[in-house]
């Protein structure tokens, strides 16, 4: 799948832009969050990862866990997202923590 050929449609992905912080999150926090198993968080992150919208990296904190964070164009997109849908009201992004 090229970049181009996808611009956050899916739903899943618009969820997850939403409940990442700022300082980044593991990959297991927003799926708890969200209510959906780590194998679809994964995928959603690979996802946006693909598309330039996040990075993984190793948790600071944890060997086992990875790190994901909102690229600038992650920002931007995000930005973009809750202005062109005044009405979208997703739930409030996570608060970082450490991992378990």
């Amino acid at each position: 799948m090229s970049n181009s050929s996808h611009d956050l449609g899916h739903c899943g992905d618009l969820t997850l832009l939403s409940q990442l912080p700022s300082e980044g999150a593991s990959i297991a926090e927003p799926a708890r969050r969200l209510g959906v198993s780590s194998p679809t968080a994964h995928q959603w992150v690979h996802e946006l990862a693909v598309l330039d919208v996040v990075t993984v990296e190793p948790h600071p904190s944890s060997a086992r866990s990875r790190l994901v964070r909102l690229t600038e164009s992650g920002h931007r997109r995000r930005r973009r997202l809750r202005s062109s849908w005044p009405d979208w009201n997703p739930p409030s992004p996570i608060a970082s923590a450490p991992p378990p």
